[in-house]
């Protein structure tokens, strides 16, 4: 692999990069690249940056993407936010863990100048008007009137709602984008969410895995008829996902036998995620059955940790689907659970539980079957 100086186009030096792609120690200087990886444009600022510090191009950082140059077979999905937050409505994103919600909100937000704010730690209004603070003090957007800080965060803890009101009517047109709302459990959202409609000109947009918070904005009285649109974020199909695997590695240099993308593909499902985790490590010279091995390692404590979270009789369900592997009926899941739960629970309790699970985005339910959708899931056995 060639790499040559920006300025006078001389050969520096010649190597093979495993992720990183390396950069000219001499300040200022950006290093281009010719070779396996195919002709790369000459970079010019803002990606120059991105260039030295070695990401540019690399599909499979494990990070939330920003540029949509990295954002991979999501345009359909880019596409419909934006005819959305254009037409007047408020987006919210659903779907699983690591689908690249994230990545889709951190895009759109920074290509439109917008506020992104990551609600995982966020309960109430308080905490959320802390989190807005918080980046309004960064200087990412300004607010049309003067605000003192100080003084806001005081009374973000004795009058949160009319404090966040008072500072969302002073943003003017922005967009804020809130990250993992599922998190918020304040019922007084509802209103606040009203009169940000109502009466300012900012535009929102929301991600989650679980529809709690979604069923309080799109069913509550104060927000009935606003114009809330839901975009699902499904997993990459078999097609996409290969597709996805093949140009990262084409990317950084790396090949890789059909027959070893195909079993990565089945392993990982459609999960960009898992995908890209495994990407990074095929970059970083790791073997197929090393990757293979090194990733669902991860993803067994990472799915481990989300299956304790659950309720008892959600995570005897998870296991029992783990356990039939291409999923079942209701019946078939009945079948097995009780040997989960311990005692066979009644069929009202089982129904509620399943669509519980269906509306957090674990379990996928096609006419009467009902599967796993992250098939990492299915190694919940083996805990």
């Amino acid at each position: 692999m060639v790499f040559e100086d920006l300025g006078s186009g001389k050969r520096l030096h010649t190597r093979s990069s495993p992720i990183f792609m390396p950069w000219n120690p001499r300040r200022g200087e950006v290093l281009t690249m010719r070779g396996n990886v195919g002709d790369s444009p000459k970079l010019k600022p803002p990606y120059a940056n991105s260039w030295r510090r070695g990401w540019f191009m690399n599909l499979f950082d494990t990070r939330p993407k920003e540029d949509r140059k990295l954002l991979f077979g999501r345009e359909r999905e880019l596409d419909e936010i934006e005819r959305m937050l254009d037409s007047g409505f408020w987006p919210v994103l659903i779907g699983p863990p690591r689908v690249g919600k994230t990545s889709l909100m951190k895009v759109i937000t920074k290509e439109r100048k917008g506020i992104y704010i990551d609600a995982s730690t966020c309960a109430t209004a308080t905490d959320l008007g802390f989190r807005l603070v918080d980046e309004l003090q960064g200087g990412r957007v300004k607010a049309h009137i003067q605000l003192d800080f100080k003084m806001v965060r005081i009374e973000l803890k004795t009058q949160p709602v009319n404090t966040l009101e008072k500072i969302i009517k002073s943003l003017g047109d922005v967009l804020i984008a809130v990250d993992e709302a599922q998190s918020l459990n304040d019922t007084r959202i509802p209103a606040l969410l009203s009169v940000i409609y109502n009466e300012s000109r900012v535009k929102m947009m929301f991600s989650g895995s679980m529809l709690r918070l979604i069923k309080l904005i799109t069913k509550s009285p104060q927000t009935l008829g606003r114009p809330i649109q839901m975009i699902e974020v499904k997993p990459f199909s078999e097609e996409v996902s290969r597709a996805f695997l093949e140009e990262g590695l084409r990317r950084c240099g790396v090949s890789a036998e059909p027959l070893e993308l195909a079993e990565a593909v089945r392993v990982f499902g459609g999960i960009p995620g898992w995908l890209s985790y495994y990407g990074a490590k095929r970059c970083a010279r790791f073997s197929h059955a090393d990757a293979l091995k090194e990733v669902s390692a991860t993803a067994k404590r990472v799915v481990e940790e989300e299956v304790k979270r659950l309720g008892p009789l959600e995570e005897a369900i998870v296991k029992a689907l783990a356990m039939l592997g291409v999923g079942g009926e209701w019946k078939h899941i009945m079948a097995l659970v009780g040997s989960f739960y311990g005692k066979q629970p009644d069929r009202k309790s089982l129904s509620r539980s399943l669509k519980s699970l269906v509306d957090m985005r674990i379990v996928e339910k096609t006419g009467e079957r009902y599967t796993l959708i992250d098939p990492m899931y299915r190694i919940i056995n083996n805990f």
